[in-house]
């Protein structure tokens, strides 16, 4: 589909436009940029002192393998009998030890 027309002319747009989005994206995803990065998986117990009810407790960590380099970020929610309510991990590209930390 000419890109220019797609834009400029609300007659040539198809009808279901989440479908075409969505066809895209998956058609990206397979004949897009073959090059992938290898994910180091590292799983660690820790063990977190729960906090008094009715309270919430929030752990985040970040960390940096250089200084600045590629760095990333988690964090821990749980409630009062310890319990896991969520959590995240993010990867934070490019930067300093003292801004993930932060």
């Amino acid at each position: 589909m000419d890109i220019n027309k797609f834009i400029f002319d609300p007659h040539s747009r198809p009808l279901d436009l989440i479908q075409f989005c969505v066809k895209d994206a998956i058609e990206f995803i397979f004949i897009g940029p073959s090059h992938s990065k290898q994910s180091k998986y590292h799983e660690q117990l820790i063990g977190l002192e729960p906090p008094s009810f009715p309270f919430l407790k929030l752990n985040i960590d970040g960390s940096s393998l250089g200084n600045p380099s590629t760095s990333g970020a988690v964090a821990v929610i749980k409630n009062h009998w310890g319990e896991w309510l969520m959590g995240f991990s993010r990867h934070l590209d490019f930067a300093s030890n003292n801004l993930v930390e932060a």
